[in-house]
């Protein structure tokens, strides 16, 4: 069992994210802690061999909020990288559509400029922050740079600006400070939507990029969206290539040895506002009923 967390907030949240996902609070990161330490989850995943807590997309709100309280804590944790974001080369597509959302419900209010770029979009500005950025993300490369000229954003200038994505720099400091450093594909494509020689590939590249830089040896691999793949070929060939130490993903309590990947609990989007231990229990129950599915189906196929 590992939690998942992407960024961790102190009030005002970036314009990258504000349209993602709904994410802890620093006061209630640090309930999770206490949480953890003081029912020793974190002595159980120990045994099995990794962190308690993860961090996706390696984005510097992690790095400045949270590190000081696990160490704290003695807490270990892992944070994942996007690679074609380290050192804020490029911002990721979902942190673009999220940041064109803000800009859009910010700056953009009055009714000719909102049928200006209804035009372009054909959607609705007047949906709330989140819907519009789902629905920005779907929208084709072509419209999204259309966009961007039109509402005049420069993502390299914001890129510069904010520098949202962690540094060689930064997650060398946090190497030396006892934390893994994972791989979380090149370019977060969900990989249920790409074909087996795209997930290699961004699997792979992903983490040869980690070993080059900060000298490791074997990686620990995140599946975006945590989408595993479904066809055993994949795991076989990563297998072949000894880069992975282990896999992630999945939304899941209980870890089944039998499966080749380690299940996560995101504490964010509906469960960000709840206690750790609620989210618990409500995972036991989703667990249950899985269970009791899986077993009435094995049930009827016998009769």
């Amino acid at each position: 069992m590992q939690f998942l967390y992407h960024y961790i907030h102190s009030g005002k949240k970036p314009p990258h994210l504000i349209g993602l996902y709904n994410s802890r609070s620093v006061e209630k990161f640090e309930q999770d802690l206490r949480f953890i330490k003081k029912k020793n989850l974190d002595r159980i995943s120990k045994k099995m061999r990794f962190s308690v807590i993860s961090f996706d997309d390696g984005l510097t709100t992690c790095f400045e909020q949270t590190i000081e309280l696990l160490k704290k804590y003695q807490l270990e944790a892992t944070f994942f990288i996007v690679t074609n974001t380290l050192n804020n080369k490029a911002l990721a597509h979902e942190h673009l559509s999220s940041l064109i959302a803000h800009l859009l419900k910010t700056k953009y209010t009055s009714q000719k400029s909102i049928s200006q770029i209804e035009s372009i979009l054909s959607i609705s500005l007047t949906q709330n922050i989140r819907s519009l950025t789902k629905e920005i993300r779907l929208l084709p490369q072509k419209n999204i740079d259309e966009l961007c000229k039109s509402i005049q954003l420069d993502a390299q200038d914001y890129l510069d600006r904010e520098k949202p994505y962690l540094t060689n720099c930064q997650i060398e400091k946090l190497i030396e400070g006892g934390f893994t450093i994972g791989a979380h594909s090149c370019s977060h494509p969900n990989f249920a939507e790409i074909s087996l020689e795209e997930q290699i590939y961004e699997t792979i590249e992903s983490a040869k990029l980690i070993q080059k830089n900060f000298g490791l040896k074997k990686i620990p691999f995140a599946f975006p969206y945590l989408r595993v793949p479904d066809n055993p070929v994949y795991f076989s060939e990563i297998k072949k290539t000894g880069l992975i130490s282990e896999f992630y993903g999945q939304h899941g309590l209980i870890w089944d040895k039998s499966l080749p990947f380690i299940p996560r609990i995101s504490i964010e989007a509906e469960n960000a506002e709840l206690p750790i231990n609620v989210i618990l229990k409500k995972e036991k129950k989703i667990q249950r009923k899985r269970f009791v599915k899986t077993l009435n189906r094995k049930i009827k196929s016998f009769i």
